[in-house]
């Protein structure tokens, strides 16, 4: 009977110390958005732990000139109690183009030397791919030779196109973020002589850049906006 009960006691300790090994899952996001030429990019990290972590640095390693690595080191204390890392890496400003970022989570259960960097092994990873676009200046004349105007600029939620695209055929009008996603799409008056308009409700959609883009005969204009 008492070999019976250490056998108990050894199982359970070797199942909890498997618990405390737990070593965490990684999600990335880009600050801000929908970065411009303009903007300090930073990697927002969130390491997430079924138990105790503590945050220990990280290093940043270019692929090539669009790929970024981005390796996070945590370490995982013998506390069972949950916990989570926020880690924010700077990139800095980068020329306008598309850009991916891989995130590795780099984590040390050894509770013993928490300096050397060797004893960190990969335990997740997580990848971002997100759009630098040129500086939008929204203060210019938003009115053209084809008479394509956009209001308000910035925006809450609606906004108003007009168009007169004189002696052209104006098929669509589409709405697209900065990564080319498919926001909205309206078909337009074949042909147009003077001013019209459509009102876009974008309520459903997240703060950040848009392109507006009219599609003609013959081509095809776009205009970026704002919504607040």
């Amino acid at each position: 009977m008492k070999n019976f009960k250490h056998l108990i006691i050894t199982i359970l300790i070797f199942t909890s110390g498997l618990n405390l090994n737990s070593q965490g899952n990684l999600s990335i996001v880009i600050t801000p958005g929908n970065p411009t030429i303009e903007n300090n990019i930073k990697v927002k990290a969130l390491a997430g732990f079924s138990t105790v972590s503590g945050y220990k640095t990280y290093e940043l390693s270019w692929i090539d000139n669009n790929n970024l690595v981005v390796d996070i080191y945590c370490w995982v204390g013998m506390s069972s109690s949950p916990s989570s890392n926020i880690v924010y890496a700077n990139i800095g400003n980068l020329p306008q183009g598309l850009y991916t970022v891989i995130a590795n989570l780099k984590v040390n259960t050894s509770y013993q030397d928490f300096e050397d960097l060797s004893l960190y092994h990969k335990t997740n990873s997580d990848t971002i791919m997100f759009r630098v676009s040129e500086t939008l200046n929204i203060e210019e004349d938003t009115k053209n030779d084809y008479g394509f105007s956009i209001y308000p600029n910035p925006t809450n939620n609606i906004i108003t196109v007009e168009y007169s695209l004189k002696d052209k055929a104006v098929r669509e009008l589409q709405i697209t973020d900065v990564m080319g996603r498919i926001i909205a799409t309206h078909n337009l008056k074949q042909n147009s002589t003077e001013n019209n308009s459509i009102t876009i409700n974008l309520s459903d959609s997240p703060k950040g850049i848009y392109i507006c883009t009219l599609k003609y005969e013959n081509g095809m204009f776009s205009q970026k906006f704002i919504k607040h």
